[in-house]
């Protein structure tokens, strides 16, 4: 079981498979980047007959939904900052958990523009997919650092932890948003449990600001979706910068692991070198 999950992450994580991935969501977003300037009547409509997503029809963020490919162009753009952490994160380094968190932060983008390109259920599902598979990577590496996990159990717990959280994620979506909450408390409960018996004694600069960021992020984010603070044909939209907020705060959450954590965080990379991806 172990080295058939091995053998499933490996595949879902090499190089090739990335930088593919890396160059479908560049001509995706430059399509939404075309669809801001064009006029509607010049684009088609691929999403007919497609399942909405749950927050249809009045409820996706401020930014007003247009005929089209790309139906919240400024949404749809933004999200290409979780791009840009997906390849800093490959250029920072790479060995396999620079993959692994690289494709983690790649999905939340692509799936995050192809939700408000589109809309739909599906899109909606890949977006928060994309979300549990960094906040689980993150939780997993806190829990770590005070148990003896070995490669093979800590990739398995990945694998089973978030092929729950998708099954979670499509037969009750409403719960979607409590979900990720509830991971990201998690990490920082684990943090703080890993400081008060010691295990961590690295300052927490980066990972406060981390957080800081996030919860700065998650403010517009309740003004833009109660349209407290909504411009609905504006190109400005507050939910594009949750969007550069919530990428902002994957990098130096990424950073914290590699950079303030030391020695103590040495361990990560052979970790997951089994999955032979360096």
């Amino acid at each position: 079981m172990q080295h058939a999950t091995i053998g499933v992450l490996r595949a879902l994580v090499t190089r090739r498979t990335l930088s593919q991935s890396m160059h479908s969501c560049t001509a995706l977003y430059s399509v939404a980047f075309a669809r801001s300037l064009a006029p509607a009547d010049l684009m088609k409509e691929p999403w007919t007959g497609w399942r909405e997503a749950s927050c249809m029809p009045d409820r996706c963020f401020c930014e007003a939904a247009q005929a089209g490919a790309v139906r919240q162009p400024a949404n749809t753009v933004s999200s290409g900052a979780f791009l840009i952490v997906a390849l800093l994160v490959v250029h920072r380094s790479r060995d396999a958990a620079a993959w692994r968190f690289a494709a983690a932060t790649l999905l939340v983008g692509v799936g995050s523009a192809f939700f408000h390109a589109s809309l739909t259920f599906w899109g909606q599902t890949a977006d928060v997919l994309g979300m549990y598979l960094v906040a689980t990577f993150l939780l997993l590496e806190s829990l770590s650092r005070r148990r003896t996990w070995t490669a093979a159990r800590q990739n398995t717990l990945y694998l089973v932890v978030n092929v729950a959280l998708l099954a979670l994620l499509v037969g009750l979506p409403a719960l979607r948003r409590y979900a990720f909450g509830a991971l990201v408390l998690a990490i920082v409960w684990s943090e703080w449990t890993n400081r008060r018996r010691g295990v961590l004694t690295a300052p927490l600069r980066l990972f406060a600001t981390a957080i800081g960021v996030l919860a700065f992020g998650f403010g517009v984010w309740i003004l833009d979706i109660t349209h407290l603070l909504c411009a609905p044909t504006s190109l400005w939209q507050g939910h594009a910068l949750w969007h550069v907020c919530g990428a902002v705060s994957a990098w130096l959450a990424y950073r914290y692991m590699g950079d303030e954590l030391g020695t103590q965080n040495s361990e990560l990379s052979t970790r997951y070198s089994v999955l032979g991806t360096r």
